[in-house]
């Protein structure tokens, strides 16, 4: 039977410890309500949309396009993480400065050096607002550690500002830092840590309040103009022409990436240049699918697959070389009578385990299922599919763009 793919399923997230190989159903997939569809009809026949070709797919503007005036705005600021259950800096002039600095905010008066800030860590904070943003609204901050801290979980980052591009300040932060991540024990001789994701970066969510409006007033604006957020000469044609049908003449493509749209002189007066937008970036085109693409974050072990990524006939070999050095302090007792007194000593021992990779020949893959399946196959983690992946890319067999995140 002829097999059946569902064109909406265009990614597939691969997360640490979370695979499942995803391969083309051979039976015609049918509705899951309890009461079936009339002679049991597949499901592409009953969704025409899944039905259309697996090389476009239909967007709205607002989708597939940022309105020029309404880019991202990154905010940046330093502060301080306090209440870390003594994993905080142990770098003390930077944080104790900077302790001492917050301090006098409040009218108190300290020595620096009088100040114990291991449980306090220096951080910088990020803030990214999309669009236009009133006065009093709340956005989460990315708190990053700047110093050598272990962890930031459980702390709190104190009252700290926020600078926009102007070197201005935008708003302030403050509020209980989340980092889904933890690090325990001790890497010291005889000593055991254990580390999940990644301990110094968190975020406070809705952590910092904007102290004034930001983004463009359009009530004026004689031209809006739209940016493809993937530029592409067809699509910057196809989008074009779907607004001329819906507004006669009112947009002309400038470039594979801009498409400018004339407002009338009608709506200006009217004050409903906000109405003529919102109609805008309802209007539906039938767009390309992006290049295909792999993005991929080292740091948590997450792997996105893009439906058109492919590989050509290759064979893979996978394996490991593992070292490990381990300390363990053993008591050194002096001979009877001699003048020798107790001594701590590290006994080191080094093992080397190097795993028997094994040769796996694919043939040409065109779907992500067939990926998926041959990823499994070979059985590795998330960070060595990053390294094939990596590889596949500068052998010239991997025909996707790699991103890291």
């Amino acid at each position: 039977m002829k097999t059946l793919i569902a064109t909406a399923v265009c990614s597939i997230s691969l997360s640490l410890g979370a695979f499942q190989a995803l391969t083309p159903p051979q039976e015609p997939l049918t509705s899951p309500s309890p009461s079936p569809a009339p002679n049991n009809i597949p499901l592409a026949k009953l969704s025409p949309g899944l039905a259309k070709s697996d090389k476009s797919v239909v967007l709205m503007i607002k989708d597939a396009t940022l309105l020029k005036g309404h880019e991202d705005r990154i905010l940046t600021g330093f502060g301080i993480v306090t209440g870390l259950a003594g994993t905080g800096d142990s770098d003390k002039k930077l944080t104790q400065h900077t302790l001492t600095n917050l301090l006098k905010n409040f009218r108190i008066d300290v020595t620096e050096s009088d100040l114990k800030v291991g449980n306090c860590a220096a951080v910088s904070l990020e803030v990214r607002i999309s669009g236009n943003g009133a006065s009093g609204t709340q956005y989460d901050v990315t708190v990053s550690s700047m110093g050598d801290a272990k962890a930031l979980k459980g702390g709190s980052l104190a009252l700290s500002p926020l600078f926009g591009p102007d070197r201005e300040i935008w708003g302030v932060a403050a509020g209980h830092v989340v980092t889904n991540a933890f690090t325990f024990g001790d890497s010291d001789a005889g000593g055991e840590k254990v580390t999940k994701n990644h301990p110094t970066v968190g975020v406070v969510s809705n952590g910092m309040k904007l102290s004034r409006d930001v983004g463009v007033d359009f009530s004026e604006a004689k031209e809006l103009c739209f940016r493809l957020r993937n530029p592409d000469y067809g699509n910057s044609s196809r989008m074009t022409e779907a607004i001329n049908k819906e507004f006669f003449g009112a947009a002309t493509a400038a470039s594979d990436t801009e498409i400018k749209v004339r407002v009338p002189p009608s709506v200006r007066a009217d004050r409903k240049v906000t109405d003529y937008i919102g109609r805008l970036q309802e209007i539906s085109f039938t767009s390309e699918r992006p290049p295909a693409r792999i993005v991929f974050n080292e740091s948590t072990g997450t792997i996105v697959i893009g439906g058109d990524v492919k590989i050509s006939p290759v064979a893979i070999s996978k394996g490991n070389l593992v070292i490990k050095v381990k300390n363990t302090p053993q008591v050194s007792q002096p001979g009877a009578l001699s003048e020798g007194t107790t001594q701590v000593v590290n006994e080191q021992s080094t093992s080397v385990l190097e795993d028997k990779a094994r040769l796996v020949e694919f043939p040409a893959i065109t779907t992500v299922g067939d990926l998926v399946a041959a990823l499994n196959k070979l059985g590795v983690s998330p960070s060595d599919m990053i390294s094939i992946f990596q590889t596949l890319r500068q052998s010239g067999a991997l025909h996707a763009e790699l991103v890291s995140q």
